[in-house]
């Protein structure tokens, strides 16, 4: 999934395959300390840590918008 978005320009990704780890690690680095202590995450944190993760992976490696788009953008959201 990674390389067709990627190729569809959504994500600027050199290899798939470390793309799709990285994004696992990030989303899961909130909940490795409870996981090893044998415990179980409570719904909340396991959202939290997806969504920590989410942002930060799109961050790196999400389309930037184009200044012009950029610029539109914001004249729509204080219009």
């Amino acid at each position: 999934r990674f390389a067709r978005l990627a190729y569809g320009g959504h994500l600027t990704i050199d290899d798939p395959d470390v793309a799709a780890r990285q994004f696992l690690g990030l989303v899961n680095a909130e909940l490795q300390t409870t996981f090893m202590l044998g415990g179980t995450p409570r719904e909340d944190e396991v959202v939290q840590s997806a969504t920590n993760g989410v942002r930060t992976f799109l961050r790196a490696f999400g389309k930037r918008p184009s200044a012009i788009g950029a610029k539109k953008h914001t004249a729509l959201a204080n219009a």
